[in-house]
């Protein structure tokens, strides 16, 4: 797949070394009435729990961040990211 954009290599990365800034909770990741399905035994657990656990357990928030903090060379501001 390959998508093209109308913008700069420098403010896509300032675009998303900002947005990285925000406060993010992985289930906003997920559609609203999204059910991810990994067993066969996953229809006798709560919709919720199924969520959270795939939200917190497999998107790899936490991972995505450390990686677009890597593109902070890329960006044309200082400050770009949260400094943890």
């Amino acid at each position: 797949m390959i998508f093209t954009m109308k913008a700069t290599k420098e403010y896509f990365f300032e675009v998303v070394c900002e947005m990285a800034r925000m406060p993010l909770d992985p289930l906003e990741l997920l559609y609203e009435n999204e059910v991810p399905v990994f067993e066969k035994y996953d229809d006798f657990i709560p919709a919720s729990l199924i969520r959270k656990g795939f939200a917190y357990g497999v998107l790899g928030v936490p991972e995505m961040l450390e990686k677009v903090k890597s593109w902070k060379k890329y960006a044309n501001f200082e400050n770009a990211l949260p400094k943890n």
